[in-house]
């Protein structure tokens, strides 16, 4: 969702909500005693995959760059 002024902060928002509640939902899998190594890499394919998708479209500004970048 990109606004009329062409801010995408609440697709951004949104996104994140999104990527939050499904690392919530497998949270087990996550701190499980899976080796570490194993566990980086579902967490990149799994979670940042769904934070960033369709990020190349987004127009960010200062705000929105230190929201991304504090997730």
């Amino acid at each position: 969702m990109i606004t009329n002024d062409a801010r995408c902060t609440l697709e951004i928002k949104c996104r994140f909500a999104i990527t939050k509640a499904a690392f919530n939902n497998e949270k087990n899998l996550f701190i499980s005693k899976l080796d570490l190594k194993i566990r980086q890499t579902l967490r990149k394919c799994y979670i940042w995959s769904i934070a960033l998708c369709l990020a190349e479209t987004w127009t960010l500004r200062r705000v929105d760059q230190k929201y991304v970048k504090n997730f």
